[in-house]
């Protein structure tokens, strides 16, 4: 889904902000290792208020999108930091899974899923930079931005995440 942009210069209600990014903020909490479905409802809702509350320090010359996720992480980060946090699973990612929207052929979900699993072996850093570039599609600037790193990092890490990757998953060229 592109950048939710406000051409007008309105900003979204509360509803329209749910429908946008709940599910999205419910799958990254899953980057987070956070297993249960339930905390991750919890962790998603409470990022979607804190974020429609905060929207009057939201800069409109910027897109919505990594500023929801900036406000999504502090949220997931803050509630981590109050309780023990269960190892990841490949269950804790699951829903990347959920970026497929057309059938694919055996072979092709062997594959997915052999790369899911290797993305949840992932360090927690890493599985964050995977699932915002490639599930969320942004760019290695808006994710050093949510994640207080420069550009370079995002886009130095990226490229030890995709070979990896393709070691792991028997794809060596």
């Amino acid at each position: 889904m592109p950048y939710y942009e406000y051409m007008s210069g309105e900003l979204p209600d509360f509803p329209t902000l749910r429908r946008l990014y709940y599910r999205r903020l419910h799958v990254y909490a899953s980057c987070f290792g956070v297993r249960c479905a339930a905390d991750r409802d919890e962790l998603a809702n409470d990022a979607l208020v804190r974020a429609y509350l905060s929207l009057d320090r939201y800069d409109r010359s910027r897109p919505l999108t990594p500023w929801v996720y900036s406000v999504a992480r502090n949220v997931i980060v803050d509630s981590l930091r109050t309780r023990k946090r269960a190892p990841v699973s490949i269950d804790a990612v699951d829903d990347f899974r959920s970026a497929e929207d057309v059938a694919v052929s055996v072979e092709s979900r062997d594959r997915v899923e052999r790369v899911r699993r290797e993305i949840g072996k992932l360090s927690d850093r890493d599985r964050e930079i995977a699932m915002l570039v490639f599930y969320e599609s942004l760019s290695a600037a808006d994710t050093g931005r949510i994640l207080g790193m420069p550009s370079a990092t995002v886009r130095w890490r990226l490229s030890a995440i995709r070979k990896r990757l393709r070691h792991r998953c028997g794809e060596d060229s």
